[in-house]
């Protein structure tokens, strides 16, 4: 895990950044940076739950609502 990324579990602010970094990966189909992210996510110790609902499947919906909208 990086040092710019120490999560302190407890921190809200923290886990809200986790989780748009993952969302922005997502929307911006970032093959390579999403698995480092989602493991830099579990080693902060966000739970899957946490990173697949508040992260990933945000970033999910945002492609879909596009892909609804063109």
């Amino acid at each position: 895990m990086t040092a710019a990324v120490q999560l302190n579990i407890g921190d809200l602010m923290g886990k809200q950044e986790m989780y748009d970094k993952l969302r922005d990966a997502i929307v911006n189909q970032d093959i390579n940076g999403t698995g480092p992210l989602v493991q830099e996510a579990l080693d902060a110790g966000l739970t899957p739950f946490e990173i697949i609902n508040d992260g990933l499947s945000v970033g999910m919906k945002i492609i879909g609502d596009k892909f609804e909208a063109a």
